[in-house]
């Protein structure tokens, strides 16, 4: 007996329909890669191919194993300080215990978000659009340490492109700096405007103003200050921006 269901009123058979479904989800699926630079479907690609060695559901460790098989990942990890090896082995080492459902909604949380963030932005996501969610998964942050290397550390330098610098500018010091702040497609403007306010005592007006310059022209001045003054504010800007997971990039400039 050949069953058939109503699609629009018209009688289709159950495997038309399956048919049907998956041409639907193949769609679905190579507009979803559209969305992701040629290093992030790469990532994806070896973080599916991992998890199905394992037997495992993808998760965000996958998904970090998957970038670190990068060569522009591998390459900004030297940079910074960081040995790929170590960082290899300290996820492999994770993974050895088999990710718990939290953990594979996790991973689909991630890839929902960099396709957003593609969509929103009207660009291709990248590596720091996906680590930007991926770090946040405390088991990839405890990998990470273990690997000798911070999340948050290479997150700032996807998205800039290295490390911050230093918070004092190089001798002779001089008798006052600029504090800047640079734009980014990661930090939230509401966590900008909040630290303007608590770390450099801005009120509310100033603080909405230099965060809508930061946003619309890619940097802003935040103030003239001291050296020590802006080292320390800086420090303590660095420091909040670290624990919330952004990688926003505040330093000093030459006044």
């Amino acid at each position: 007996m050949i069953e058939f269901l109503l699609l629009g009123g018209v009688p289709v058979g159950v495997w038309a329909l399956e048919r049907l479904r998956r041409r639907q989800y193949e769609r679905a699926h190579q507009a979803f890669l559209a969305t992701l630079d040629d290093d992030v479907q790469v990532a994806l690609h070896v973080a599916n191919h991992e998890a199905k060695a394992r037997e495992q559901p993808v998760s965000p460790l996958h998904l970090a194993y998957g970038l670190v098989q990068d060569e522009g990942v591998q390459q900004l990890i030297g940079k910074v300080g960081g040995d790929v090896e170590k960082l290899e082995a300290a996820i492999t080492a994770a993974l050895e215990s088999t990710p718990d459902g939290d953990a594979t909604q996790a991973a689909y949380a991630a890839l929902a978000y960099v396709s957003q963030v593609a969509g929103h932005l009207e660009r291709k996501a990248g590596a720091g659009d996906l680590w930007a969610r991926v770090s946040r998964y405390p088991a990839v942050a405890k990998a990470f340490d273990a690997g000798g290397l911070p999340a948050h550390r290479l997150l700032f330098a996807l998205v800039h492109g290295g490390d911050a610098p230093p918070p004092r500018l190089a001798a002779p010091v001089p008798a006052a700096v600029h504090v800047v702040l640079r734009n980014d497609d990661v930090t939230t403007f509401e966590f900008v405007r909040d630290l303007l306010r608590d770390v450099f005592e801005l009120d509310e007006a100033a603080a909405q103003r230099i965060s809508l310059t930061t946003h619309h022209e890619g940097r802003a001045i935040v103030g003239r200050y001291p050296p020590d003054v802006a080292a320390s504010r800086v420090e303590s800007a660095r420091m909040r921006a670290s624990e919330a997971g952004f990688p926003l990039w505040v330093g000093v400039e030459p006044c």
